[in-house]
């Protein structure tokens, strides 16, 4: 952790849930995910032990007038083009060769993709399970920098509501990461997700979960975006976190010290109030049944619609129902087609449940479009095709 971190996260007690008891569509909606992301992952060391192998003479420059021997991490995204340009300039290496490595370069791309955009996936499953078993109604859902990962409207065992912020993980560790935050000072200071700047700054002026706050009071009649502006109320923040592998799920809420309530006088925030945006949509008349767009009308991050399987898609369809920032990532999902990662080996972690016929009930469908699935093993598409949608 970066020690130049002006505002820490500071977790309180620790919540559990066992992988091994989860509901049986959400543990198999993990198993498949891991399943997945294995077979990810073994492509990925692949690919890398071949970059390595057919590299292994190869030097670019070292940035201070010398050469120095090829890494992987010269055949990252980010540092890809120069490193082909480079190899390309000299006459020590064949032409083919150095368009093989690009090639191999990009699947490795695509692979590490793969992997990130399905423990965002793990993370969204997770999240989905806890929100019901701790009563959260989720009124938005986003991904990315600067954008919360859920939030919803909670209902606590004494009845009582709150708004509530969900930061949601799914890789081997739950890492926090860090934004500049705005606070009021000359500067911004650098603050950790799950710590009280950053939390707050999750409402910000503009913010699609602020927005999502607004359209909520104005369907529900509730005051909860102005009652939180004017630090009235205060708001929860937790960290959910869905292990690979064991789908354990542990479920942190944040402690903020001295008051995490949206009061501007409070000492160590500092952050101005953000302004209340008009509702998305017009409120309906008193006594008149509300239209499916005044419904509808906070930001639609789930999407109602059933993605199909085009034929012949060199991608699946993998995550069209997701939130529309997903959409980066989706592309890196297209080497799973490939018949090398389908495999009854690497996807054996995933048991096929014991009645087919009954589908989970969800709100979100993920369908796979497989070019080969016509190549593999009936319990293997059956893996791949059965319960494919996150809830």
């Amino acid at each position: 952790m970066s020690k130049d971190i002006d505002a820490r996260a500071v977790k309180g007690p620790t919540t559990p849930y066992d992988g091994n008891r989860l509901p049986g569509d959400i543990g198999f909606q993990l198993d498949e995910i891991n399943a997945m992301q294995n077979a990810a992952m073994a492509d990925r060391d692949t690919i890398q032990n071949d970059i390595a192998a057919r590299s292994v003479n190869m030097q670019v420059e070292d940035g201070v007038g010398g050469f120095r021997p090829v890494t992987l991490d010269d055949f990252t995204d980010s540092n890809l083009k120069e490193t082909i340009g480079q190899l390309s300039e000299s006459e020590d290496y064949d032409p083919n060769d150095i368009e093989l490595l690009e090639k191999l370069a990009g699947q490795l791309i695509d692979e590490r993709a793969s992997i990130s955009a399905l423990s965002e996936v793990r993370g969204q499953v997770g999240g989905d399970y806890v929100a019901g078993e701790l009563g959260i109604e989720t009124i938005y859902q986003g991904s990315g920098n600067y954008d919360t990962d859920r939030l919803g409207i909670q209902t606590l065992p004494d009845g009582t509501k709150r708004p509530v912020l969900v930061e949601e993980k799914g890789g081997l560790r739950p890492t926090y990461g860090t934004r500049g935050v705005d606070v009021g000072g000359p500067k911004k200071i650098n603050a950790q997700q799950g710590s009280v700047p950053y939390g707050v700054d999750e409402f910000r002026t503009g913010s699609p979960a602020l927005q999502a706050l607004v359209d909520y009071d104005a369907e529900h009649g509730t005051t909860f975006a102005n009652d939180l502006v004017e630090g009235k109320i205060d708001f929860g923040y937790l960290g959910v976190h869905t292990e690979p592998g064991t789908n354990n799920i542990n479920v942190v809420e944040f402690v903020p010290g001295a008051g995490k309530a949206f009061n501007l006088d409070h000492p160590g925030t500092g952050q101005k109030a953000p302004t209340l945006p008009p509702p998305t949509q017009p409120v309906p008349d008193e006594g008149s049944a509300p239209s499916d767009s005044a419904i509808a009308g906070g930001p639609r991050l789930i999407a109602d619609e059933r993605p199909v399987a085009v034929p012949g898609q060199t991608a699946p369809v993998w995550m069209n129902g997701l939130v529309a920032s997903a959409a980066p990532w989706v592309s890196g999902l297209a080497s799973l087609t490939q018949p090398r990662n389908m495999t009854v080996d690497t996807l054996k972690s995933a048991p096929v449940p014991r009645d087919l016929a009954q589908p989970a009930d969800q709100t979100l469908t993920v369908n796979l479009a497989m070019r080969t699935l016509d190549t593999l093993s009936p319990e293997v598409a059956h893996v791949l095709t059965y319960a494919s949608s996150i809830r």
